[in-house]
């Protein structure tokens, strides 16, 4: 069923055959079905088949928790994602340089207008003074700090 399911999901795109989905399909499969067979029969022989109820119901609730994670994965990244991109966006305007296209080029002295040229007095200003800072010495008792 998991080649038939990978066939299907990769028919018409063009993106990877349809073959080699069939093939991921079937190693996909095929090894969780091995995987559930092999713990199976361990269990059962384990506890002479006791257990194999409670391992089935929990088989179906890890599969309905997946399913159910599998729907809601895409909104959760979307509610995720929208936030995320505006503080990303917010985050690079507040600590990005000003722009040159947003500033109004000085005029050069033959009347003609230059883009790249722009004062120090244009743009965003500090929100504090930027004063240089001392720079502390590590170890003032020797000669070399």
């Amino acid at each position: 069923a998991g080649m038939f399911l990978m066939m299907a999901v990769v028919a018409n795109q063009g993106e990877i055959h349809e073959v080699a989905a069939m093939f991921i399909g079937l190693l996909l499969a095929g090894a969780v079905h091995a995987w559930k067979s092999i713990t199976r029969t361990r269990i059962t022989i384990a506890t002479n088949g006791l257990a194999n109820p409670m391992v089935s119901f929990i088989e179906d609730g890890i599969a309905g928790v997946l399913t159910v994670l599998a729907i809601v994965a895409p909104w959760i990244g979307a509610f995720v994602a929208i936030p995320a991109g505006i503080g990303l966006a917010w985050v690079y305007r507040k600590t990005s340089g000003p722009n040159d296209l947003i500033k109004k080029p000085e005029a050069a002295e033959d009347g003609v207008r230059v883009l790249s040229e722009t004062s120090a007095s244009h743009g965003r200003r500090p929100k504090r003074p930027v004063t240089r800072r001392a720079k502390p010495s590590i170890h003032p008792e020797t000669p070399d700090a």
